[in-house]
């Protein structure tokens, strides 16, 4: 139960961190910098997120 949950969680991670990155287009797009720059860390904080929970999901099995 606990694979199937992390598989889920990691897959919302990586859903979650494909909007931001369309977002953060729009944004640039727009001129807009201070959202841009917002996106651009939320999507670092996603990355380090799915980087942690692959690691942990590996040493696990």
């Amino acid at each position: 139960m606990e694979d199937i949950l992390e598989r889920c969680m990691l897959d919302g991670l990586r859903y979650y961190r494909d909007e931001t990155k369309q977002m953060l287009a729009m944004a640039t797009d727009t001129g807009d910098r201070t959202d841009a720059a917002r996106l651009e860390r939320r999507m670092h904080r996603l990355d380090d997120r799915i980087r942690d929970w692959d690691l942990t999901s590996r040493q696990m099995h």
